[in-house]
């Protein structure tokens, strides 16, 4: 829930949770009357357990009321004695909760029958002292043989005590009637180990039966079965027909807990204290925490079950396959990098879900997740699972659960591979399809609140008591079950109609107010379950059909970019078996909401974001003219998942929008939000300042611009711009302050109501890495079908030019790779190396011995013979090397030697004709060496040379004098003289 937070222009979260009569957390809401409990609630607490509790441990919501702080949990069987603190209104008071009220935690609306009146429909009491409550079942998961069928007979008659026993065949029911004493807390133990002499399990009987890891049937009842959806959205393991998965399929041999098991070697964070005492009811986890929280992937991006222990553990592709992690050393699993490498996939040839700006950034590995080409299901055998499945919510299935997923029209049986992709965290990835049909309320006045639940805006869903309760009354099931699959335009207007009826009956308001119509709304799902063999993958050249040689492909390429190949290419089923045709445009029909800022209509999830996650896709499938005056739905073709049909991106910042035609005020307004951006020039900061109308203060129904702006009040005026009318008067003008520029945000936003779309969103343009550009997906799939293996880069060549075999000392020479070699090797990268420089250890993290760029220059500072060596790194990320050895010698001599006098061995000698220097080291000759440091041209240095006969001929004496000229660590001259002093 939000507050409207006028002084900063946003709306501030606040605790849903706080009862704002008593102060305290967590109050269960008392709908007052039976009527309004029917009225207002579809699915209550022990609904919910009765019905999705077929696939639930137990514990937690099915055990307690919940409340932030743990240790203030109000367990359900202390509803009528204890009571709830602040129930009755009063801070740190518990009141008990009898059947005198009516909350969700007491009542439900008898959808299985439980006490066999006939009646489906009216507010059933439950005393879960009598009922029993669902605590932990920790045999479900590590008990094999596990009695599913029998466990959730008890869920539907509301006996949730007996659950355990009964699931487990230690126990059969007692034969009590719902309600009666200990109806549901009490069972007949008839098969209990030990002869029914001990109600404990013994450790020798535990050791005999109980799992440690869950066997993956166990895991199958809940996540594989018909009636499960699991495996309609993440895909399943499959083989041939005529052979077995086990026998196929390696990952089916793992079991569910081969990826989803956490390593319990570490013990959990918490051990020490009292988990039910943490503030958090799901703390942090690290590594090898929390066994019992099965590990889930990160890459679920629609997944209601997100806690912060994802992605803790879990063993993805590359932990078993690449890196090893995740304890994924322990399976062996062969590394396919070097089969990636050979079939040119590591190359740099892509951008990703980076700028589209025609420069290659990334690999093929770089932007797929490895289920983009291993996830497919190639053949369905005896199963005929498909996955993609259509939940059918107009009516019950035969088990009674609200909705249908597994009638024959819905589960799609007899077809293969519905995988399609989609970009999710900068990665290609597949995913599979689920469509859920539902009725609404089009709600285009606050006249109706469909729903009930006192918010009389947008389009309502019908609570499904409301629909189960019209189909009871007529006989219908779901509507997709009683007409075979062939839903006409008749069938929708009998049940739109005699839903419309029912609604405004019990709303109380007058014929016609119900505007009913049906929806559909897609999501897709990560697929990562049905695992194709390496020899059947995309890419490998198998083709569409990989059980048939025929159509393989010899350029492996072509396996995925063809306009013949399914890959991008091909269709994804949407409603299966099922075909549906109904009046044109609104009149029974609505799609599922609109996107990007209001402005398209949608009946696709609205995460179904563009590759760089900035707008959603838009997908209708259920516009599609008939040809009998009708629509009907269509197949999606798989690349409509991952490009719009026309390339958008967001708009820039700008002075001032201007609305681009007269606002449309026939509607109800109330809620149409307007998000403005405010960047200030010198500093780019951005701001975003948000009013809806008529939610936080001003009017909610508004007819013209002047209601308009009166409605968004101070917002106009408060903040870094002003809104304004326009000069017709029929829209509105947003102008940035001085120093700022403005435009809106898009996404949640109603932009589009305010015809200010241009100011969210603006055409884009992408350059492919051949140079062609593209404005949308047309065009752009086009272009990716003509790519073949002749536009892979050829492999890198290295080649040193011009470098020359000696060169002087202190000398820089330009060191020059000959790049119009690689002129076909798209993106490579080039470095130099020479084995005349170590490593500075004042600078660890610089490598002074590599010089980076295709052209460069070297100074040589040592004398000696050096080895250069250029390395190419290409776009498949081979490493290509040449090297050249460079003899670096001393400067011819330039310096003279002369003594001051002819005679006299305390003597000077004159240093001339010197080069830019700063030292001399000289070797006199007799034994004695010397350092002067100096930068003169000319340089006298006294030397008192020694008088031993070893050095006089007779006549003279002689001295064989060198001086090494140095400029800092670099030699640049050296000179040898003989030099004669008489005595």
């Amino acid at each position: 829930m939000t507050a409207y937070n006028a002084a900063e222009g946003k709306y501030d979260v606040v605790n849903s949770l706080l009862d704002t009569v008593s102060g305290e957390q967590a109050v269960p809401f008392d709908y007052g009357t039976e009527a309004e409990f029917i009225k207002k609630v579809d699915l209550s607490v022990a609904g919910n357990i009765m019905d999705c509790g077929e696939c639930h441990v137990g514990g937690g919501a099915m055990e307690y009321i919940p409340h932030p702080d743990m240790t203030k949990r109000t367990p359900l069987v202390d509803l009528a004695t204890t009571g709830v603190v602040g129930f009755g209104g009063t801070a740190g008071v518990a009141a008990p909760i009898t059947a005198a009220n009516y909350t969700a935690f007491n009542y439900f609306i008898d959808n299985y029958d439980v006490d066999g009146d006939g009646n489906k429909t009216e507010a059933q009491y439950i005393d879960y002292a009598q009922a029993g409550v669902m605590e932990m079942d920790c045999l479900m998961c590590h008990l094999p043989g596990y009695d599913y069928v029998e466990r959730r007979h008890q869920l539907r008659t509301g006996k949730l005590g007996s659950l355990a026993a009964i699931g487990a065949g230690f126990a059969s029911d007692n034969g009590a009637a719902y309600g009666t004493a200990n109806f549901g807390t009490t069972v007949v133990y008839d098969n209990v180990p030990d002869n029914g002499s001990n109600l404990q399990l013994s450790g020798t009987w535990m050791d005999e039966n109980i799992a440690a890891v869950p066997d993956a049937n166990n895991c199958a009842f809940c996540h594989m079965n018909e009636f499960s959806v699991d495996w309609k959205k993440r895909g399943d393991h499959w083989a041939p027909e005529g052979q077995y998965d086990f026998a196929y399929e390696v990952h089916y041999n793992l079991g569910c807990m081969g990826c989803h098991e956490r390593d319990t070697d570490t013990p959990p964070s918490w051990v020490g204290s009292d988990p039910t005492s943490l503030a958090e009811n799901y703390v942090a986890q690290g590594l090898g925490s929390l066994g019992h929280d099965p590990a889930k992937g990160m890459y679920a991006q629609y997944s209601g079950l997100y806690n912060k222990n994802d992605n803790v553990q879990f063993k993805d592709c590359v932990d078993c396959h690449v890196t090893g992690t995740e304890g994924g050393q322990a399976y062996g699993a062969p590394n396919p990098t070097a089969a990636h490498e050979a079939a040119g996939l590591n190359a740099v040839v892509a951008q990703g879900a980076n700028t589209m700006d025609g420069n290659a950034k990334v690999s093929h590995i770089d932007m797929m997740h490895c289920s983009t080409c291993h996830s497919r299901k190639i053949d369905s055998y005896a199963w005929g699972n498909t996955g993609a499945p259509m939940i059918d919510a107009t009516g019950a299935d035969h088990d009674g659960r609200l909705t249908d997923h597994e009638n024959t029209y819905v589960t799609k049986p007899d077809m293969t591979d519905q995988t399609s992709l989609q970009w999710f965290k900068g990665k290609l990835r597949a995913v599979q399809p689920s469509a859920t049909m539902f009725y609404r309320d089009k709600n285009d006045t606050p006249a109706l609140d469909a729903n009930f639940d006192g918010r009389p805006h947008g389009m309502d869903a019908l609570l499904m008591t409301d629909v189960l309760a019209v189909n009871a009354v007529n006989g219908w099931n779901a509507i997709s079950y009683d007409t075979h699959g062939n839903v006409t335009q008749a069938d929708f207007a009998t049940r739109l109609g005699a839903l419309a009826t029912y609604i405004e009956n019990k709303a109380g308001v007058a014929a016609g107010t119900a505007k009913i119509k049906f929806s559909i709304f897609h999501v897709n799902f990560a697929n990562q379950h049905a695992v194709s063999p390496a020899q059947y993958a995309w890419g490998s050249g198998a083709g569409n059909n990989p059980l048939d040689p025929a159509d393989d492909n010899v350029d492996t390429c072509t396996d995925c970019h063809s306009s013949a190949s399914n890959f991008y290419n091909g269709f994804v089923d949407t409603t299966g078996p099922t075909v549906m045709n109904y009046g044109a445009s609104t009149s029974q029909r609505v799609p599922f909401t609109k996107v990007n800022g209001f402005s398209q209509p949608t009946d696709w999830h609205p995460n179904q974001f563009d590759k760089f996650a900035k707008r959603s896709i838009a997908i209708q499938i259920s516009n599609v003219d008939n040809g009998n005056g009708g629509l009907t739905t269509r197949s999606v073709q798989k690349s409509e998942n991952a490009y719009e049909a026309s390339f958008m991106t967001t708009a820039d910042f700008a002075p001032s929008y201007t609305s681009s035609g007269a606002i449309d005020f026939t509607g109800f307004e109330k809620g149409w939000l307007l998000k403005v951006q405010a960047r200030e020039i010198a500093t780019g900061t951005v701001t975003t300042r948000s009013k809806a109308v008529g939610v936080g203060g001003g009017a909610a129904d508004v007819a013209n611009v002047t209601e308009l702006l009166a409605s968004l009040g101070t917002f106009t005026s408060d903040f870094e711009f002003t809104v304004t009318a326009d000069g017709a008067g029929t829209g509105i003008t947003i102008t940035a302050d001085p120093g700022y520029e403005i435009k809106l945000a898009g996404g949640v936003d109603n932009s589009a109501s305010f015809k200010l779309s241009h100011a969210a969103y603006q055409p884009a343009t992408w350059t492919a890495v051949d140079g062609s550009t593209h404005t949308g997906r047309a065009s752009w799939v086009a272009y990716l079908d003509s790519i073949d293996s002749s536009d892979l880069p050829a492999a890198g060549e290295a080649i040193i030019v011009g470098l020359p075999a000696t060169v002087e000392v202190g000398s820089t020479v330009t060191l020059t790779a000959d790049e119009t070699a690689n002129d076909d090797a798209g993106s490579v990268s080039y470095s130099w190396i020479c084995n005349d420089t170590t490593d500075d250890p004042e600078t660890p993290d610089v490598n002074e011995g590599i010089l980076d760029g295709p052209v460069v220059d070297k100074t040589f500072s040592k004398i000696g013979t050096w080895t250069v060596t250029l390395r190419v790194v290409d776009t498949y990320g081979d490493l290509i090397t040449v090297s050249q050895d460079v003899q670096v010698t001393a400067p011819a001599p330039a310096a003279d030697i002369a003594v001051d006098s002819p005679s006299g061995l305390d003597n000077s000698v004159t240093f001339s004709n010197l080069p830019a220097h700063d030292m001399l080291y000289i070797i006199w000759g007799d034994g004695a060496r010397q350092r002067v440091y100096d930068t003169a041209a000319s340089v006298s240095v006294p030397h008192n040379f020694s008088a031993s006969s070893r050095y006089f001929d007779g006549s003279n004496y002689n001295y064989r004098t060198t001086v090494y000229v140095y400029n800092g660590s670099t030699r640049v001259d050296i000179k040898r003289e003989i030099l004669t002093i008489a005595p």
